[in-house]
């Protein structure tokens, strides 16, 4: 009888054909004392990365357990649904992420952090830090993962790199009850953190284990303006969202004002005039005063964003 997997991978795919093997690999070469699998989950892809998956399956048969998706269900039931359909299909005690455009580097990883989180049980979630690799360039930098709890990661960009975090599965228990009412947030890991975050400890590693693949195009970077709004005002809706479900209202002043720094940057790297978002950002969250007003003038002036396009690059 097959053991019971302690860890189950998370795998989100939707054609990366170019990448999927390098992904795919990272799983296979993993060294643990504990069974582990790696649920992958390809959302109707149409360049080839089912049938690479379906290689890797059959080859790793107790490992890759693949689910390829005739319809994408993205359109249909958005990140959410896609979340329930899997945690439905993972048995490990522990979840692990790597989505199929990342890799890990480190074999050792999932054996490093099951033994920290085994061997303390007040921690909920272990997370290490990766190299960012630029795609159109070639260019690889150290990754944005810093120690963190919930007060820091609802006050700034998320702190967590999602390739490197294992957490508790039993700690997303009630996690759909709790983020039912938001369906339309545009990323899946972010509310993750928090929400772990709020209810234990979280353990930061400096140590490098895998490769973020920034690409020109994707759900958190692009070169379209609207979408990098639209982007920053989801991840806004989420802290706020927080914020009052865990009663720490305190903190919307400093989230709304993080906010609109973030909107203003946008206009800098941008160099477009996003007076009139800062102004209902502004109005809609009642932070209305002069300083936030002239803000909105100084922005709104190709002098004022080349004054600060240094700073913001």
């Amino acid at each position: 009888m097959e053991e019971r997997p302690l860890v189950s991978i998370h795998c989100l795919t939707f054609n990366q054909a170019l990448y999927i093997r390098h992904c795919l690999d990272g799983f296979v070469l993993q060294k643990t004392n504990f069974p582990f699998e790696a649920i992958v989950h390809d959302d109707a892809s149409t360049d080839g990365t089912a049938e690479i998956i379906q290689e890797y399956a059959e080859k790793y048969p107790n490992i890759i357990k693949p689910i390829l998706e005739k319809e994408n269900q993205y359109t249909k039931i958005g990140f959410s649904g896609i979340e329930q359909l899997m945690a439905e299909k993972e048995l490990g005690k522990y979840i692990a992420i790597c989505e199929g455009d990342d890799y890990w580097t480190d074999s050792h990883k999932l054996q490093k952090q099951v033994d920290f989180l085994e061997s303390h049980p007040d921690y909920g979630l272990h997370y290490t830090q990766a190299y960012q690799l630029n795609q159109q360039t070639g260019e690889k930098t150290i990754g944005w993962a810093k120690q963190s709890d919930f007060e820091h990661a609802i006050l700034t960009d998320s702190p967590i790199i999602t390739l490197c975090a294992c957490y508790r599965k039993e700690l997303l228990e009630d996690y759909e009850t709790v983020v039912q009412p938001k369906k339309d947030w545009l990323m899946s890991d972010y509310p993750k953190w928090l929400y772990i975050a709020q209810k234990s400890n979280i353990q930061f590693d400096p140590a490098i284990t895998g490769v973020y693949r920034q690409l020109t195009e994707s759900a958190s970077h692009s070169n379209d303006v609207e979408k990098q709004i639209r982007f920053s005002l989801n991840a806004h809706s989420i802290r706020t969202y927080f914020a009052r479900k865990f009663n720490v209202q305190h903190l919307l002043p400093a989230i709304h004002k993080n906010e609109f720094n973030d909107l203003c940057k946008i206009a800098v790297r941008s160099n477009q005039n996003l007076s009139s978002t800062l102004w209902k950002f502004a109005r809609k969250n009642r932070i209305i005063n002069t300083k936030y007003l002239m803000k909105i003038l100084f922005f709104s002036t190709s002098f004022g964003r080349k004054y600060h396009r240094e700073k913001y690059q």
